[in-house]
């Protein structure tokens, strides 16, 4: 009524106000120029909608916590808007005059027109999307349909947007004439402008509307909207950009294409998180378009086709659509955000100028460089760079491989992390930056021509040798085939690097571990450089064709490491080092220089060997712990070679003196000659020694059968407690140590110098000549000759029978029934030698047929005989199984004959009277 104020609805949670928080409100008032009269409004439904959400906080501005719980609210309309004039009392004459409307909605928290819901609003009503005190503006969301086109041009009803309008799905807006929009306002959508009256709806629906109606020729996009379906804008078709739009900005595999004939336009942004694809570029006279990456028709000479197609795209559409022989250039001036793994393929090139302030890899991100990256700007990872990539709460990461090129100004193999461990920032600048903290990415490292650091394939590198300016650097776990390597003026050397930074000094995946199968040097080095601490290694063979050298697990001892090719001479030098047992170095074919060399092992069982039929030649004096000759150690004169144990199954030659050089120089603290501690006994004795031993030598070990000449005797020789060990009659090996030394044969208990692995047998002591256990202690040199008692019974047989198995014998020696596992078991009362047997059996009484004898595993076994051999548990402890009798059948009671005598006289009567019968009838008959 003219006296009555305007009505308000607000939401409210129980019997409480939203107090502070954004609040849902409409407002209803009206205008009435007659007197007597109120006015009717009506036909709009409004519901508010509540809903329960995640991830609201007390006290957060859109929501209430209410009963434990954290809500939400959004407000719907739909309905045929109507104003009316009534007579208050209809019995007072007089004019109703006019009646006009407002609706204003303030919807802080949201309000929607739902897809298929429409509100009309008719003529004399105003809807106004409205804004409060503090300009916070009402969201509006269209997916339904508002209308005010009804009515003439005076009376229609009315949008006013104060606020913001979303355009969502196939929603639109209409009215009859342009609704304008305020600084802080915005509709968010495209508007299509009719002979009568305008549509506001999404850039998508207006461009499928354009489509379908040849009539349409202009789209304008009047607030911040996304293109998110692909499609095609046809001919004669122009999208002006009034205000900025992004085409994709949820997929980015959508595409819009623009037709020969359609044009963009205006002035704004046009951001593609997609593809904007112009079959005729000259039509896009938009100067504003941002994108990862720009591209446009060539001709033969690689000039840009006037009028040709351009394409603006996002990086990882573009690398995928690339084929071999492209340049994928960025152009965008901001950062390029890896959402999702990408891939450089073989063949394309992917340039990132400075003007890109760089790639971010989020957490759980791979980017794989198959191809080549030239790279000016900079490459983060959002939390840092590892060997894997994971997408973890604070343990995220991100990771680079590299199978074909990386070019950067500066690269850095590292695993990095700041102060609290993790870079957790929406500061892309904060971020984990490659230039600086640097990442683990594995490779071969140098620097090209144009002066920029380079990171590809150990074999890629070596190909492009004309563009090294720098030695090659590896670094990362790296494996090659055969590779062949010769230097250059700017490149000399392969350096294995080691020296690797870690922020986790227990992550052991940030390591070098280089492996080829073969690295052919020509005139060049590989250098192991780094910390024997750092678990990284080189294992492979060196080679230059003639000599070569074998490496497995080799590191460098708080230093370097050095195989070098020099005129046709391979040689080693520098500090090696063997860390686990199953490591090694091998000289394993042709001569090879110990040039200087020191050679450490964690324990004896890691050893440096001169594989059979190789050779290695001292050079420079050179240091081996444990050096294994099973080829040949040649120490020319005034060269020397010192080891700390050397095993000596091959040949050992040391240069005599000469009236003009010195004699060469072999040491040994302990020297084994034909045989080591780590040797099977027997050996063949096939290790000689000639020329002379230099001191200190403090235990010698021959094998009985070894050559050591006359020179090299002398030295051994004065150790003077000897002892000699005799197996089965025959002389094993003689021990030498000094006068004052105690190397003890027996002691507490414990034999030493133990023949191992005999051949069916076991050594039980050591005895004296006279077969007398020894003393303990007894000591080298305190016995002479010591003979082993060797014991030749050492198999236990069992075997497991049937039932019908009484007893059981091997070579006539009956076996006993053992009492813990069962009647049907029977084992050997005393161990059998090495050999075939044969077993014999008994049945039990009511048991009858053939046993056959079988292994455990069921193998049948021929004529009941078995072999044993061997020495392991398993060979010394068998068991065998012998079945196939079975009880005996009792045979069963003949059954009487029925043919007595009475029955046999009774059918000869019966006969009898039947002859008498037919000859009476017969001479009846006659008669």
């Amino acid at each position: 009524r003219t006296t009555t104020p305007a009505t308000k609805v607000e939401y409210k949670v129980g019997d409480n106000t939203h107090g502070n928080f954004p609040v849902n409100t409409i407002t209803v008032s009206a205008t009435i120029t007659g007197a007597n009269t109120q006015a009717i409004i009506s036909k709009l439904l409004v519901t508010e909608k509540v809903s329960s959400v995640n991830g609201g906080e007390t006290g957060e501005a859109g929501y209430v916590d209410y009963n434990e719980k954290t809500y939400t609210n959004e407000m719907a309309f739909e309905g045929d808007l109507t104003v009316r004039a009534d007579k208050i009392d209809v019995s007072t004459e007089g004019d109703v005059g006019t009646v006009t409307s407002g609706l204003t909605v303030l919807a802080l928290r949201g309000a929607t027109i739902e897809a298929g819901k429409e509100v009309n609003v008719n003529p004399s009503v105003t809807f106004t999307n409205s804004i409060n005190n503090d300009g916070d503006a009402s969201n509006l969301t269209i997916a339904g349909k508002l209308n005010a086109n009804h009515g003439t041009s005076t009376s229609a009803g009315s949008i006013v947007n104060n606020g913001i309008v979303i355009m969502k799905g196939v929603g639109i807006m209409e009215a009859q004439k342009r609704i304008p929009i305020l600084d802080a306002a915005e509709i968010r959508g495209a508007m299509i402008a009719y002979t009568d009256y305008v549509q506001y709806m999404k850039i998508d629906l207006a461009v499928e509307k354009a489509n379908a109606d040849s009539s349409i020729s202009d789209i304008r996009v009047v607030g911040n909207d996304d293109v998110s379906k692909t499609a095609t804008v046809r001919k004669n078709v122009i999208i002006t950009a009034d205000s900025p739009f992004t085409i994709g900005a949820t997929d980015n595999e959508v595409v819009l294409t623009l037709a020969a004939d359609s044009a963009l336009r205006g002035s704004k942004n046009v951001t593609v998180d997609g593809t904007l694809y112009a079959e005729n570029k000259g039509n896009v006279a938009n100067k504003h378009i941002i994108s990862d990456v720009y591209s446009e028709q060539v001709d033969a000479r690689g000039k840009p086709v006037r009028d040709g197609w351009a394409k603006w795209t996002n990086l990882q559409t573009a690398l995928n659509e690339a084929m071999p022989g492209t340049k994928v250039s960025v152009n965008t001036t901001s950062f390029i955000i890896l959402k999702a793994n990408t891939e450089i393929k073989s063949g394309v090139t992917l340039y990132v100028p400075n003007s890109c302030p760089g790639l971010v890899l989020l957490d759980g991100i791979t980017l794989t460089v198959n191809g080549t990256y030239d790279n000016e700007s900079e490459i983060y990872a959002k939390t840092i760079f590892d060997t894997s990539a994971r997408n973890i709460v604070n343990d995220g990461t991100s990771t680079i491989i590299v199978n074909g090129s990386l070019i950067d100004s500066s690269l850095k193999y590292a695993q990095a992390e700041n102060e609290t461990g993790y870079v957790i920032s929406d500061d892309i600048t904060a971020h984990n930056k490659l230039s600086v903290e640097g990442a683990p990415i594995a490779g071969a490292y140098y620097t090209n021509g144009d002066n920029k650091s380079v990171v590809t394939k150990l074999d890629s590198a070596i190909a492009s040798i004309d563009d090294v300016k720098s030695d090659i650097t590896v670094r990362g776990t790296v494996t090659c085939n055969d590779i062949s390597f010769t230097s250059t003026d700017d490149c000399s050397k392969i350096i294995v690097d080691l020296s690797i930074a870690k922020a986790n000094a227990d992550d052991e995946k940030i390591v070098t571990l280089l492996t080829v199968t073969s690295l052919k040097l020509e005139e060049s080095d590989l250098e192991i450089k780094g910390d024997a601490t750092i678990p990284g290694a080189f294992t492979g063979k060196v080679t230059n064709g003639s000599s070569s050298i074998t490496l497995k697990g080799i590191s460098s001892n708080n230093d370097k490491a050095r195989i070098t090719e020099m005129e046709d001479e391979l040689s080693f030098s520098g500090n090696f080092y063997i860390d686990e047992k199953n490591d090694s170095i091998s000289v394993s074919e042709g001569t090879v220089i110990a040039d200087g060399a020191v050679v450490a092992d964690a324990n004896q069982k890691s050893t440096m060997t001169i594989a059979s039929g190789a050779t290695m030649e001292a050079g420079k004096d050179s240091h081996f712990d444990t050096l294994r000759v099973n080829g040949t150690l040649e120490v020319p004169n005034t060269k020397t070679i010192n080891t700390k144990t050397l095993n000596v199954f091959g040949d050992v030659k040391v240069a005599e003196p000469t009236s003009t050089k010195g004699a060469g120089t072999l040491t040994s603290e302990t020297l084994n000659v034909g045989i080591s501690s780590f040797d099977k006994y027997p050996t063949s004795a096939s290790a000689t020694i000639t020329g002379p031993i230099a001191t200190p030598i403090t235990k010698a070990v021959i094998l009985s059968g070894s050559s050591v000449d006359a020179s090299a005797m002398q030295r051994i020789k004065e150790l003077t407690n000897v002892s000699e060990f005799y197996v089965k009659d025959a002389l094993w090996i003689s021990v030498y140590v000094p006068g004052n030394v105690q190397d003890p044969i027996y002691e507490n208990g414990v034999y030493n110098y133990v023949p191992k692995d005999l051949k069916d047998c076991q050594f039980k002591a050591w005895q004296d000549s006279d077969g007398k256990a020894l003393s303990d202690p007894t000591y080298i040199g305190g016995k002479d000759k010591l003979y082993a008692d060797i014991d030749y019974e050492i198999y236990t047989v069992k075997i497991v029978t049937d039932s019908g198995i009484k007893a059981v014998s091997i070579d006539g020696i009956q076996m006993l029934r053992a009492a813990t596992t069962g009647t049907n078991t029977f084992v050997t009362l005393h161990p059998i030698e090495a050999g075939s047997h044969k077993v014999t059996y008994t049945l039990q009484d009511g048991y009858e047929g053939t046993a056959a004898l079988y292994t455990e595993y069921g193998t049948i076994l021929q004529n009941l005989s078995f072999t044993v051999s061997g020495t392991d548990d398993d060979d010394r402890d068998v068991t065998f199984q012998l079945y196939g009798t079975e009880k005996e059948v009792p045979a069963e009671p003949e059954e009487e004959s029925e043919w007595t005598v009475t029955t046999i006289l009774l059918l000869i009567l019966v006969i009898l009277i039947a002859v008498m019968a037919v000859i009476v009838a017969m001479r009846l008959n006659r008669s």
